[in-house]
């Protein structure tokens, strides 16, 4: 039986580029099993022998960013299609795929950084094409990536979506979809968690709970962790109980409550932490307690040796380069911040008790920047701590020397270690 020879060239199917130094594979429609071909030269071309019959062609060939694939079981060839006992194939077209990969996550903290606590894990993505029936599911990881192989040269609907997270549909620089073409994308895409309900109530067992609890101030604090608002709540009281509810941005927050009830001595405050969890939300179950006021007086020193304050009404604000906070702490779960006023102090009601209290703020002095910083614990009683805040600066000892060695006359430039010289 003579054997037939077959001659093609592989090309990328929209590229045109030859496909070098790849194997395809023929398979015999009648049963006889399967043959490798003969790599491809530097132009795409093979040329190799088989047994008469009919036969169709297979490539299934994944690279790290890329993949070829080529089946033509529906248009097989056969020993009726050869010429003198050779059958020319001409150009035959793999179709091509490239990596579309990236990172869904949660900028919760708004720094726009993806950090590893903002991964979202399990979060599925429909990716679908507008011009062809292509559409495939693909479901993040536990460092929430994705990775999707998608036919080049077309353009893709995204949409992610999650309990407790808005389902987001992707689109970049006001336009809608996503782009592919030869090569591989990677697009980190950040969606936002839903709002949740949070709800609390507070007790007390101070004398007269109507007076200490009816009326009270109700605000949530997010953790130093987290730039967003204070959020102030009007709290329900009846008989005994003051309860309250909200819809807030999942996270932690630090919840303050204070009595209207209030003199130097201090009066009724509640503090708790309040841990919002995604999807769930939070109940909050407080005491009211007695508390003592803590008033802080601010002060640093500029690289003058000059004194000042840190609220805005002091000369030399403008050089700090933000709004200066100092965070409390009373190993709750979560700390959260205090804003100084414009003399750079702070009055505040705290549970009776011990309270760490730290903050930090750089300036800009002579095009440099100076961080300064201070921590303290105390603790609080009923009347009013004095806290004096004292900043101290890190002092930066590092001097950096050049030598311009084209200024140097009557004299020899060596430039490396002392003891080598």
């Amino acid at each position: 039986v003579n054997s037939m020879q077959i001659n093609l060239q592989l090309l990328e199917n929209l590229t045109d580029t030859p496909i070098q130094n790849t194997r395809v594979i023929a398979v015999s429609n009648d049963g006889f099993g399967n043959v490798t071909l003969k790599s491809s030269d530097i132009s795409g071309n093979v040329s190799d022998d088989l047994m008469p019959g009919s036969w169709s062609l297979f490539l299934d060939n994944v690279g790290t960013n890329r993949s070829l694939s080529i089946d033509t079981y529906d248009s097989p060839f056969s020993i009726a299609d050869a010429v003198n006992g050779s059958v020319d194939l001409e150009t035959i077209h793999a179709d091509v795929a490239v990596l579309i990969e990236g990172t869904v996550y949660w900028d919760s903290d708004g720094d726009n950084v993806d950090l590893a606590d903002e991964w979202i894990v399990g979060a599925n993505m429909t990716v679908s094409s507008i011009s062809s029936e292509f559409s495939e599911v693909v479901t993040t990881d536990g460092d929430g990536n994705w990775e999707l192989f998608v036919p080049i040269r077309d353009v893709y609907n995204i949409s992610i979506s999650k309990d407790g997270y808005e389902t987001v549909y992707y689109s970049s620089n006001n336009v809608s979809g996503f782009v592919v073409n030869d090569v591989t994308v990677v697009e980190d895409i950040e969606i936002d968690a839903n709002n949740v309900a949070v709800s609390g109530i507070v007790t007390t067992s101070l004398p007269n709970p109507d007076l200490q609890l009816n009326g009270s101030s109700i605000t949530l604090y997010s953790s130093s962790s987290y730039d967003r608002d204070p959020i102030s709540i009007d709290g329900t009281y009846s008989d005994g109980t003051l309860s309250w509810s909200e819809v807030i941005v999942p996270g932690d927050w630090i919840v303050v409550v204070e009595s209207s009830n209030l003199d130097d001595n201090g009066g009724g405050i509640a503090i708790s932490y309040l841990d919002a969890t995604i999807n769930e939300g939070a109940v909050l179950e407080m005491e009211m307690v007695a508390g003592g006021w803590v008033e802080i007086s601010t002060n640093w020193q500029d690289i003058s040796l000059l004194d000042h304050h840190t609220g805005s009404s002091d000369s030399g604000y403008s050089m700090i380069e933000s709004e200066v906070e100092i965070s409390f702490d009373l190993l709750l779960g979560a700390e959260w911040n205090y804003t100084v006023d414009q003399d750079g102090e702070i009055r505040v009601l705290m549970p009776v008790g011990d309270v760490e209290m730290q903050s930090q703020f750089n300036t800009l002095q002579r095009n440099l920047t100076m961080p300064y910083s201070f921590t303290t614990m105390r603790t609080v009683e009923q009347g009013i701590l004095d806290v004096e805040i004292d900043y101290s600066r890190k002092i930066n000892s590092k001097t950096s020397i050049s030598i311009d060695a084209s200024s140097v006359t009557n004299a020899t430039v060596n430039i490396g270690n002392p003891e080598e010289l």
